[in-house]
């Protein structure tokens, strides 16, 4: 009777084919959110005669709702319920909170006022700055090929606003508040669904008071620097 002998290159083998499993789910996962991303601008260009921040207040409701009935059918309200025990991440989601509501509000006015091109800019810079606060206050460093990537990217939005009118604050707006955001939901040790679900939970007071008392349609922002 053969005796059985352990194969050392047999977990490594498995630890390698979980990796390239990893890394094709992943790009599954990365390319259905960007293809569902491209088409929501439709979706908001449909209700563009609604104010964005009445579109904003039910956004951030229904999107609280969803998140508490996802995490209650995965039965994860235990996993939460430490992470709000700590007074800084607290007021870190807060934060947090407060920035994506305000990216969620000027991507929908940008779509609504017709200056797509504008939002589409604010996520190309978008990456430029996450990458520069990560090197100032995460301490990460680009290898050679990554900063000739950056080099490429940035000449790139550089050509995209010299060709555009007036100065872009919208897209610089767009892409400070998503950065920031990723910033302070680094700082926080807590998965993006439940991160979402606090951050949207925090909202909901804020949005039912804009609905029910303050009118958002006195609400305006000004149309400044569209590209065309």
């Amino acid at each position: 009777m053969t005796q059985a002998v352990d194969d050392p290159i047999a977990p490594e083998a498995a630890r390698k084919e979980n990796r390239q499993r990893s890394s094709r789910a992943g790009l599954v996962y990365g390319l259905s959110a960007y293809t569902i991303w491209g088409f929501i601008p439709l979706y908001f260009r449909a209700l563009s005669e609604i104010p964005p921040f009445t579109i904003l207040c039910h956004r951030i409701i229904w999107s609280a709702l969803f998140m508490v009935l996802v995490v209650s059918v995965r039965g994860e309200w235990k996993s939460i319920r430490p992470v709000l025990r700590s007074q800084r991440n607290v007021v870190l989601l807060s934060v947090g909170a407060v920035l994506i509501a305000l990216n969620w509000l000027l991507f929908i006015y940008a779509v609504s006022t017709k200056q797509l091109l504008q939002a589409s800019l604010g996520y190309f810079i978008n990456p430029l700055l996450s990458i520069a606060l990560g090197m100032i206050f995460l301490r990460e460093r680009l290898r050679g090929w990554q900063w000739l990537a950056v080099l490429v990217a940035a000449v790139a939005v550089v050509n995209l606003g010299f060709r555009g009118v007036g100065f872009p604050w919208l897209a610089l707006s767009l892409a400070g508040s998503f950065a920031f955001y990723g910033l302070v939901r680094k700082a926080v040790d807590i998965n993006s669904l439940h991160g979402l679900t606090i951050e949207s939970a925090i909202l909901v007071p804020v949005a039912m008071v804009m609905l029910t008392v303050w009118h958002p349609s006195q609400i305006r922002l000004p149309t400044l620097g569209i590209l065309s």
